[in-house]
Protein backbone atom coordinates (compact mmCIF):
# COMPACT_ATOMS: atom_id res chain seq x y z
CA UNK A 1 0.00 0.00 0.00
CA UNK A 2 2.99 2.39 0.45
CA UNK A 3 4.60 1.76 -2.41
CA UNK A 4 1.52 2.26 -4.09
CA UNK A 5 0.67 5.48 -3.00
CA UNK A 6 4.59 6.51 -3.21
CA UNK A 7 4.05 5.81 -7.00
CA UNK A 8 1.13 7.87 -7.43
CA UNK A 9 2.87 10.94 -8.19
CA UNK A 10 5.76 9.60 -10.49
CA UNK A 11 2.36 8.35 -12.07
CA UNK A 12 1.04 11.57 -12.45
CA UNK A 13 -2.04 10.98 -10.23
CA UNK A 14 -2.84 12.53 -7.14
CA UNK A 15 -2.93 10.63 -3.88
CA UNK A 16 -6.02 9.52 -2.67
CA UNK A 17 -7.57 10.25 0.33
CA UNK A 18 -9.13 8.78 2.43
CA UNK A 19 -6.61 5.96 2.87
CA UNK A 20 -9.98 4.02 2.37
CA UNK A 21 -10.50 4.65 -1.07
CA UNK A 22 -7.30 3.22 -2.19
CA UNK A 23 -7.58 0.09 -0.12
CA UNK A 24 -10.97 -0.17 -1.79
CA UNK A 25 -9.50 -0.22 -4.90
CA UNK A 26 -6.57 -2.09 -3.99
CA UNK A 27 -9.14 -5.38 -3.24
CA UNK A 28 -10.74 -4.51 -6.29
CA UNK A 29 -7.50 -5.10 -8.47
CA UNK A 30 -6.53 -7.81 -6.81
CA UNK A 31 -9.50 -9.57 -5.96
CA UNK A 32 -12.16 -9.69 -8.38
CA UNK A 33 -11.01 -8.43 -11.75
CA UNK A 34 -14.53 -9.46 -12.90
CA UNK A 35 -17.59 -11.43 -12.34
CA UNK A 36 -18.46 -14.54 -14.43
CA UNK A 37 -21.53 -14.61 -15.91
CA UNK A 38 -24.47 -17.32 -15.78
CA UNK A 39 -23.71 -20.05 -18.62
CA UNK A 40 -26.00 -19.63 -21.64
CA UNK A 41 -29.10 -22.85 -21.05
CA UNK A 42 -29.53 -23.93 -24.54
CA UNK A 43 -28.68 -22.70 -28.73
CA UNK A 44 -31.56 -22.03 -30.60
CA UNK A 45 -31.04 -22.12 -34.29
CA UNK A 46 -32.56 -22.76 -37.76
CA UNK A 47 -32.65 -26.05 -38.93
CA UNK A 48 -32.30 -25.33 -42.88
CA UNK A 49 -29.48 -23.16 -44.43
CA UNK A 50 -29.03 -20.02 -44.13
CA UNK A 51 -27.59 -21.06 -40.39
CA UNK A 52 -28.23 -18.68 -37.60
CA UNK A 53 -27.71 -19.93 -33.61
CA UNK A 54 -28.05 -17.63 -30.42
CA UNK A 55 -27.03 -18.33 -27.42
CA UNK A 56 -30.24 -18.56 -24.95
CA UNK A 57 -31.31 -17.63 -21.38
CA UNK A 58 -35.08 -19.61 -20.43
CA UNK A 59 -35.25 -16.54 -17.56
CA UNK A 60 -34.33 -13.95 -19.92
CA UNK A 61 -30.72 -12.92 -20.55
CA UNK A 62 -28.79 -11.81 -17.73
CA UNK A 63 -27.46 -8.33 -17.02
CA UNK A 64 -23.80 -7.47 -17.45
CA UNK A 65 -22.83 -9.38 -20.19
CA UNK A 66 -19.98 -7.84 -22.52
CA UNK A 67 -20.15 -10.52 -25.09
CA UNK A 68 -19.89 -14.46 -26.40
CA UNK A 69 -17.31 -16.42 -27.61
CA UNK A 70 -18.08 -18.83 -30.18
CA UNK A 71 -16.53 -22.04 -31.62
CA UNK A 72 -17.32 -24.29 -34.30
CA UNK A 73 -15.81 -27.44 -35.43
CA UNK A 74 -17.49 -29.34 -38.73
CA UNK A 75 -18.18 -25.75 -40.33
CA UNK A 76 -17.02 -21.86 -39.88
CA UNK A 77 -18.39 -18.68 -38.73
CA UNK A 78 -19.54 -15.89 -41.14
CA UNK A 79 -20.87 -13.61 -38.96
CA UNK A 80 -21.79 -12.49 -35.33
CA UNK A 81 -18.20 -13.65 -33.31
CA UNK A 82 -18.71 -11.57 -29.98
CA UNK A 83 -22.64 -11.26 -29.97
CA UNK A 84 -25.34 -13.44 -28.91
CA UNK A 85 -26.00 -14.83 -32.18
CA UNK A 86 -23.94 -16.05 -35.05
CA UNK A 87 -24.50 -16.75 -38.87
CA UNK A 88 -22.66 -20.10 -39.61
CA UNK A 89 -21.61 -22.72 -42.65
CA UNK A 90 -22.12 -26.39 -42.00
CA UNK A 91 -19.74 -28.81 -43.60
CA UNK A 92 -19.65 -32.42 -43.42
CA UNK A 93 -23.10 -33.90 -41.67
CA UNK A 94 -21.70 -33.22 -38.56
CA UNK A 95 -21.49 -29.79 -36.85
CA UNK A 96 -21.05 -28.42 -33.25
CA UNK A 97 -21.32 -25.20 -31.81
CA UNK A 98 -19.98 -23.89 -28.34
CA UNK A 99 -20.55 -20.58 -26.89
CA UNK A 100 -19.31 -19.13 -23.74
CA UNK A 101 -20.75 -15.78 -22.69
CA UNK A 102 -18.12 -12.97 -20.70
CA UNK A 103 -17.92 -10.18 -18.70
CA UNK A 104 -15.04 -7.38 -18.99
CA UNK A 105 -13.49 -6.33 -15.74
CA UNK A 106 -10.43 -4.48 -14.43
CA UNK A 107 -7.64 -3.65 -17.17
CA UNK A 108 -9.42 -5.29 -19.77
CA UNK A 109 -9.51 -9.17 -17.74
CA UNK A 110 -12.02 -11.60 -19.44
CA UNK A 111 -14.07 -13.74 -16.92
CA UNK A 112 -16.35 -16.85 -18.47
CA UNK A 113 -19.15 -18.34 -18.14
CA UNK A 114 -19.33 -21.97 -18.58
CA UNK A 115 -19.40 -23.52 -22.12
CA UNK A 116 -22.49 -24.41 -23.73
CA UNK A 117 -22.39 -26.72 -26.62
CA UNK A 118 -24.56 -28.94 -28.80
CA UNK A 119 -24.04 -30.99 -32.01
CA UNK A 120 -25.62 -31.09 -35.59
CA UNK A 121 -26.01 -34.69 -36.99
CA UNK A 122 -27.35 -35.57 -40.62
CA UNK A 123 -29.60 -32.76 -42.68
CA UNK A 124 -31.38 -30.97 -40.20
CA UNK A 125 -30.86 -29.42 -36.84
CA UNK A 126 -32.67 -28.41 -33.63
CA UNK A 127 -34.95 -25.17 -33.10
CA UNK A 128 -33.81 -25.12 -29.18
CA UNK A 129 -30.79 -27.58 -28.16
CA UNK A 130 -30.24 -28.10 -24.67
Amino acid sequence: MIRLLALLPLLGLMAFSPVETVKSAEAELLVAPCTSPARPDAIIGTINAPFRACAAYFGGYPAGIDGYEWTISGGYITSGQGSNCIDYVRVGNSTTLCVRAYTIGSFGAKCYSGTKCTTFSGGGGCIICP
